[in-house]
């Protein structure tokens, strides 16, 4: 809907509103004039939907991002936490995760090289397990309410350099948390 209404296109305004069960919507066309400030706007968003970000995260505040490298927290190809993570997990969200935050977001990332075991068929489902691995940990160790705890396993489709070297690899397997802050005042 945001990229709809931010591509002022009226077809995919209506497309998105025909798949409610109302179906007497009328919806009335209108010329706007925007500013240049207003386009301006109107491209960033377009870029952070393009970029799948969570719209919500415009209005909330500041984001502390912490990235964790996932060899100081799992043998390889597995997803449950080393004993020897978890102190290391706690002391570094201890100074972020306070009363008032608004979600928690843990990303899974891996490297190119191709996984295939009977517990995780690809990258995508080891990134996944692994960032549920840390979400719980932050539930249950910081008592951090589970309806504000997103996890996403994005494989290796984002990796933060080229998968070019056995460095690189181990640089893209990696857990990245974003602790989403209240909006200062």
């Amino acid at each position: 809907m945001v990229y709809a209404l931010s591509d002022l296109n009226s077809a995919k305004f209506l497309e998105f509103f025909s798949g409610l069960d109302n179906e007497d919507i009328l919806i009335p066309t209108t010329s706007v004039n925007l500013t240049q400030q207003e386009l301006e706007m109107l491209d960033k968003v377009r870029e952070l939907v393009k970029e799948n970000v969570d719209p919500e995260t415009i209005k909330r505040g500041d984001a502390v991002t912490i990235q964790l490298d996932s060899q100081t927290m799992f043998d390889p190809g597995a997803a449950d936490l080393i004993p020897e993570s978890h102190d290391m997990l706690f002391q570094s969200l201890k100074p972020h995760i306070f009363k008032g935050v608004k979600q928690i977001v843990v990303e899974g990332h891996t490297d190119d090289v191709p996984i295939q075991s009977q517990k995780f068929p690809s990258n995508w489902e080891l990134s996944t397990a692994r960032a549920s691995s840390v979400a719980r940990f932050i539930m249950k160790e910081f008592e951090f309410p589970g309806k504000w705890v997103k996890v996403v396993g994005h494989g290796h489709y984002r990796p933060e350099v080229p998968n070019t070297s056995d460095e690189n690899r181990r640089r893209n397997r990696r857990v990245e948390i974003k602790i989403l802050k209240p909006k200062e005042n």
